[in-house]
Order: structure tokens, then C-alpha cells, then sequence
């Protein structure tokens, strides 16, 4: 077949993309074949990828498809190529392969036009040309490609793939509770993947805290987490989930002050954890005004490369210091600060939906009046965020937190849901205790006790 002249290092983007994403491998596999790529490496390797999900239903790790041809050192040299490239979003890619594929089906049909020309059949060499050049014209990877679901078509078909997962009991799988009983209640066991939540709080009442108990809690859980620091350094937040998992003050875990005996049941605990692969990895941009969404995305690929998939959970502190990395120069005026803000959730939320992550970050109320917050009766909401209401727009979930100066004594607040998809509600605010003397934002124990009313009514009341 004739080959072009396009590098291989977008064929190799593209096959390290296939190893992340199934919805990609499955667009590009009725239509890239085998002997349109250009060397043996890249079709032996594209072929044990097709295989081994054809076979599995899962994608083949880098590891599975060396350890299958561990004696072709020149295969295992692409195969490292493929491993370090820049993971390209899908669209790029996919609008490029389907022109190298116009390319080399053209490349073909122009060779088989040529040899009926030169044997005498030029008549049928004409209507080949005809015929296949308006095949090519026509083609479209995006079309006609299960872009869309539908309704009734599809409907047995939905139904079989649920049916599986419950009968293998992975029907709540890809839920990743919040470690906060109220709003595991209300979305019905926590996030599902692409879901983006928005906390908003005062200055001083939790924001950092919230995303880190949910991290902790997630990481507990088995799943991985990825946690992007732009406020502080990575040891400071290495600190604060020491005092989170270990209970200790923050000023123990801070100068190391931990007592022998504590210490070694700590150091038990956190070896059984990386034995069973349970961890929490912290990425810090400790210059404020220099850190963009694009540094968040490169944050997220790294990640891949060194852990071979995405996370399942991305924790951003905090979106009210992020730059959106788009170019523009944004000023201190309240329109500007506004434009940033937004334009950068709405980068988050495309991040999240690029590598199929759960998202999670927290933005600071603005200048509140204390007889709003301070009101056991009233509630902030998304109208009081340091940008404006329009930021709840990139979010599945919005929730408040609130506390009054006589709550804070207590170690109790409100979470508000400002806003929940997909979810019915009978009330919207909901009391937690909290502990953050060890750094949890909820404590689940002195909840049920305090608020035993609200979180376990009887049958009747729930009615």
C-alpha cells in the first residue's frame, strides 16, 4: 500500500489516547485499520489493543501490551514513544486522523485506478475513480458513529449493560461518596464521573477543609485522588490530610511532634495503605497570579503518565486564585474579576469531561453582611460568590456552607444546596457537626447524635 508522508507521532498521540479512553478506541476502530498504519510496531500494537478489549471489555495497560512482545525491542522503543506523548484532546485528534485516512485511502485507490489504467481497463479505471473518490469525499469518522443515544433504538441495549453490572454488583461503582451524610443522601451515594462541585464559603470556615475530608474520604475508599494546591506548599498540604487521616493536631503534624508510640501505629497505618495502593497526590503552584487552567490540565497528564490512568477524583483549591490561560490580561475591577473566574470553572468543568474525572473546588463568598451570615435563619448563596451567580452555570452542584459566630462555638453549620441536578429534595439546608481541631470538616458521630431529628425520622415522617 502507498504510504504518506504524515509523521508518526500524531498515529503515536493517538494510541496513547486509546489507551485512556474507550469512548475513543470505539469511534476510531470501524474505520482506522491495520494496514493504514505505516510500520508493523504501530499495527502489532494497535491490533493487541483492539484484542484485548474486544476479548475483556476493558483497555490493556501499557505493561500488558509490553509484557506481550517484551522480545521486540523495536516494538518496545515505539511502544515507549507512545507512552511519553502529549495526551491530545480527542477532537484534534479524531479531525486529523480522519484526513490521514482520507489520505491513505486515496493513496490506495489512485494505486488500483493506475493498474487497470496501465492493463487496458481504463473504462473501469474511470468509474473506480469516480466511485471512490465520492466514497472518500464523503466520509466522516463523527458521522454516523453512535454520537447519538437513542431513546427506543437503543433502549435493550442500556437495559442488558445495567442488568450486568448488577448482577456483578457494580452498580454503585462509579459513585464516589462525599464522606458528608446529607449530601450523600440527597445525590443518592455521592458523585458520579464528569459531575463538577462548586462549595462556597466565608473566609475562615472550611473551604480548603471540605475538599480535603472528601479527598481522605475518597482515598479511604480505594480511589485515586489528585489534589491541586494554588494557595500554600505541598507540605503544608501534606500536613493538613496527616492531621485529617491521623487525627493529630496540626501543629503535631506540622513540626513532626508525634509521640513514639503514636508514631508507629501512624507509620502501620500508612504502610497498609500504600500496600493496598490507596494514596492522595498533591500537586503545588506556590506563586500566586502565575498558575492557569492549561497548568492544571499539563497537572492531570502527568499524573496519567505516572500513574497509566486518570484520577478519579480532581480536587482544585482554590478557583478564585486560578487564571484561566487563555490569553487575555484580566484586571482587578469587579467585571474582570468575574470574567476570570467564570472563564476558568468553565475550563475545569472541560478538564473533568476530557479525562472522565469527578472535579471538585471551592471559591470564597465575598463581602457578605455579617446580618446575613450571621442569621441562623439565612443562607449564602451562589448571588454571593466572589464572582457572580452566572458560576453555578459550569457546576452540577453548588453548596454553601454556613456558620454563625454562635455555630462555630458549637462546631456545628449549614450546608445550603444551591444547586443539584438530576436530584428531587424535600429541604435544601442541612445541619453537620464539624471537628476542625483535627482537621475534619464532618463529624458523623456527633451528627447523628445533634441532629438525630433531622437525619432519622421514622417511616411516617420520611412519607
Amino acid at each position: 500500500m502507498a504510504t504518506t508522508a504524515l509523521s508518526t507521532v500524531f498515529l503515536e498521540e493517538t494510541l496513547r489516547l486509546a489507551f485512556l479512553k474507550k469512548s475513543f478506541l470505539e469511534k476510531i476502530t470501524p474505520h482506522l485499520k491495520f494496514q493504514y498504519l505505516p510500520s508493523p510496531e504501530l499495527k502489532q500494537i494497535y491490533k493487541d489493543i483492539t484484542n484485548h478489549y474486544s476479548l475483556t471489555g476493558t483497555l490493556p495497560t501499557i505493561g500488558t501490551i509490553y509484557e506481550k512482545n517484551k522480545d521486540n525491542d523495536k516494538l518496545l522503543n515505539v511502544l515507549n514513544r507512545i507512552k511519553e506523548s502529549e495526551i491530545v484532546d480527542p477532537q484534534t485528534l479524531l479531525v486529523q486522523l480522519e484526513k490521514y485516512i482520507k489520505d491513505v485511502r486515496f493513496a490506495e485507490l489512485w494505486d488500483k485506478v493506475m493498474q487497470k489504467h496501465q492493463s487496458g481497463e481504463k473504462e473501469q479505471a474511470v468509474k473506480m475513480m469516480a466511485e471512490g473518490s465520492q466514497e472518500i469525499v464523503e466520509f466522516s469518522i463523527l458521522k454516523d458513529n453512535g454520537n447519538f443515544l437513542k431513546v427506543f433504538e437503543d433502549f435493550q441495549k442500556v437495559q442488558l449493560e445495567k442488568q450486568i453490572k448488577k448482577e456483578e454488583n457494580i452498580v454503585n461503582y462509579d459513585k464516589i461518596p462525599f464522606g458528608i451524610l446529607p449530601l450523600d443522601i440527597v445525590t443518592e451515594g455521592g458523585m458520579d464521573r464528569k459531575d463538577t462541585v462548586l462549595f462556597i464559603l466565608r473566609s475562615g470556615i472550611g473551604k480548603s477543609t471540605v475538599l480535603k475530608w472528601i479527598g481522605m474520604y475518597a482515598c479511604r475508599l480505594g480511589y485515586d485522588v489528585l489534589h491541586i494546591q494554588l494557595e500554600g506548599s505541598s507540605e503544608e498540604c501534606m500536613d493538613k490530610y496527616t492531621q485529617v487521616w491521623s487525627a493529630i493536631s496540626y501543629s503535631a503534624a506540622k513540626t513532626g511532634n508525634i509521640e513514639s508510640e503514636k508514631y508507629h501505629k501512624l507509620l502501620s497505618i500508612a504502610q497498609d495503605m500504600v500496600v493496598l495502593k490507596h494514596d492522595i497526590s498533591i500537586k503545588s503552584f506556590e506563586s500566586f497570579d502565575e498558575s492557569t487552567m492549561v497548568d492544571v490540565r499539563d497537572a492531570v497528564v502527568e499524573y496519567i503518565k505516572e500513574r497509566g490512568k486518570a484520577p478519579d477524583l480532581l480536587l482544585f483549591d482554590s478557583m478564585d486564585l486560578a487564571d484561566p490561560g487563555d490569553g487575555v490580561k484580566y484586571s482587578a475591577d469587579t467585571q474582570s474579576v468575574k470574567m476570570k473566574i467564570n472563564n476558568s470553572s468553565r475550563k475545569f468543568k472541560n478538564i473533568c469531561n476530557e479525562f472522565d474525572m469527578r472535579g471538585i473546588t471551592a471559591l470564597q463568598a465575598s463581602e457578605v453582611k455579617a446580618e446575613v451570615w450571621n442569621d441562623p435563619g439565612r443562607t449564602i448563596t451562589r448571588s454571593d460568590a466572589a464572582g457572580d451567580k452566572s458560576v453555578a452555570n459550569s457546576y452540577s452542584m453548588v453548596f454553601t456552607g454556613n456558620q454563625t459566630l454562635d455555630e462555630e462555638k458549637r462546631r456545628t453549620m449549614r450546608i445550603y444546596i444551591d444547586k443539584m441536578r438530576y436530584y428531587s429534595m424535600r429541604n435544601r439546608t442541612y445541619p453537620i457537626c464539624t471537628n476542625f481541631a483535627i482537621g475534619r470538616f464532618f463529624d458523623l458521630q456527633r451528627t447523628k447524635r445533634v441532629f438525630k431529628d433531622i437525619y432519622f425520622q421514622s417511616e411516617e415522617d420520611k412519607q
